[in-house]
């Protein structure tokens, strides 16, 4: 059986510059290699976006400041 993992995901488009609130994100499935934990959720809360982000896309820690 096999196991998928959830990560943090963009609810909707995002633009550069966006303080994100638990509104534009969802854990889902997949989870991407270098995606973020939904147990992150709350480090998350409060960043900064460095790039447009599509919806579902996952986030990077590379991706918010």
């Amino acid at each position: 059986r096999i196991i998928q993992q959830r990560c943090i995901r963009a609810s909707k488009d995002i633009s550069v510059g966006v303080v994100l609130g638990r509104h534009h994100l969802d854990m889902l499935r997949p989870r991407a290699e270098e995606g973020i934990s939904p147990s992150e959720l709350y480090d998350v809360i409060g960043k900064t976006t460095l790039r447009n982000l599509e919806r579902g896309e996952h986030f990077l820690w590379s991706d918010l400041k």
